[in-house]
């Protein structure tokens, strides 16, 4: 039952309430955000109502009003935002709720950011209903673990505490504690409307698990806690395989803003043993396949995480996670180059890239420019600064020699010589940036295609 001093209790749990605490109520003008906005008030909290009007229903503009009204009678402060969701939903890309999911929360968290007080919450009207709802339409759609913990009842966006002091009772209690307290609201036709998944499971599925099951809502519920231990176990595993496979080096060269997996390491250890770790990384139980192949794969192959911002890229033995962009992959300290790349830009460096016959290449002296037997070159290519250990047979020289030494020899100043790039195929380095080919790709009588270099 939802009563004032049981409302209290569990909001006393959340967060402090004194006048120095303001609590951000989104209000849309419906049942739960009129009955949360009227027991925070009687639990003795300070509130300020925030509406969005997102201007996708004949009665959006009635129900601004209508919140607007209840503000007045009960002395609240109100904050309400217009937005064009439509247009804003075609120019992102979004569907019309991730727009107006979006818009939300970046609108309240920059109003209660901008509040004069000791502390701010941002306060929602999730019921225990709209749990269950959650825990079916995510297991619906095959989430994880990690989406199978029902709705959280607080957490942190963008240093604002979100919280849900509703979400421990039913929706039927809120239905009793607004007809007892002769509370009106405003109905949104669209929550009435199946063609929407959770509407459908809401309207025609749920009543007949409770018809037929009356303690169906708190045993779906009752799993919350176990998927939590799952979850809480399934990371100590992940954790443990990180140490594993997990690295900032390879060999003595440190990685930047990108970490190595060793392929050999995972192999024996096993895939699905290190799925744990992979899935904190954005990758899904069905790209396994994926992942399995990229590990035979070429160099420069990738496999993009689900959430597409990250990437594992094939680099010899190793598998490297880094930020992934489209073409050109400038990573770290790394940028691979593709075939049908033309141009390529990675900090100061502007490198043209064009393949011609032997017949239209004109070789000159410049250093700025490589001029490469393309017949002898496996893609793509990776451009990356020179390490320990490196070597290449330069142009003109029969015995290969460490850059070390080559440096030296072209009196490179030690505090420069790490700034200075190489371009490499299979592991062999066949052109030191600015300075000199690999002799072993020089143009011959036999060569038929050409791989022009030249920095810009």
């Amino acid at each position: 039952m939802l009563t004032i001093n049981n409302f209290t209790n569990n909001l006393k749990g959340l967060a402090t309430i004194n006048s120095h605490t303001i609590f951000g109520i989104a209000c849309s003008g419906g049942l739960d955000s009129i009955v949360l906005a009227h027991i925070m008030l009687a639990a003795g909290a300070n509130i300020k109502l925030l509406h969005c009007n997102f201007k996708l229903r004949a009665a959006s503009n009635n129900d601004e009003q209508f919140v607007k009204h209840f503000a007045a009678i009960h002395n609240i402060g109100i904050e309400v935002a217009i937005f064009d969701t439509a247009n804003y939903a075609a120019t992102n890309k979004l569907s019309t709720q991730e727009a107006a999911r979006k818009l939300r929360y970046d609108w309240f968290l920059k109003i209660l950011k901008a509040e004069n007080a000791d502390k701010v919450y941002l306060c929602t009207a999730h019921h225990k209903d709209d749990n269950v709802e959650t825990l079916l339409f995510n297991f619906l759609r095959g989430a994880g673990i990690k989406n199978m913990q029902g709705i959280p009842e607080n957490y942190v966006l963008n240093g604002i505490p979100i919280i849900r002091p509703m979400l421990p009772f039913a929706k039927n209690d809120i239905l009793i504690y607004a007809q007892e307290n002769k509370l009106n609201w405003v109905e949104d036709e669209s929550n009435n409307s199946t063609k929407y998944d959770r509407n459908f499971l809401r309207i025609n599925i749920l009543p007949k698990i409770y018809e037929r099951n009356i303690n169906a809502k708190d045993q779906i519920l009752g799993n919350v806690q176990r998927f939590r231990q799952y979850e809480n176990a399934n990371n100590y595993h992940a954790a443990h395989v990180a140490k594993l496979i997990l690295f900032n080096k390879i060999g003595k060269q440190v990685l930047i803003n990108q970490q190595a997996l060793p392929i050999k390491k995972i192999q024996q250890l096993g895939l699905n043993y290190c799925f744990a770790c992979i899935e904190v990384l954005g990758f899904t139980n069905a790209q396994l396949p994926e992942i399995d192949k990229l590990f035979t794969s070429t160099n420069g192959k990738y496999l993009k995480a689900a959430n597409n911002n990250y990437a594992f890229y094939k680099y010899n033995n190793w598998l490297l996670y880094k930020p992934f962009a489209i073409n050109s992959q400038t990573i770290a300290t790394h940028l691979i180059i593709n075939k049908n790349d033309t141009n390529i830009n990675a900090a100061a460096l502007n490198l043209g890239i064009n393949i011609i016959t032997k017949d239209t290449a004109i070789v000159n002296n410049n250093k700025n420019e490589a001029f490469l037997n393309a017949d002898l070159i496996t893609w793509p290519l990776i451009l990356r600064p020179c390490k320990e250990g490196d070597y290449f047979y330069p142009l003109g020289m029969q015995k290969k020699k460490k850059l070390s030494r080559f440096f030296i020899d072209e009196k490179i100043p030690v505090n420069k010589r790490n700034a200075i790039l190489v371009l490499e195929t299979d592991n062999k380095i066949i052109w030191v940036v600015g300075m000199r080919i690999n002799d072993k790709f020089k143009i011959t009588n036999a060569t038929k295609q050409v791989l022009h270099l030249r920095v810009v």
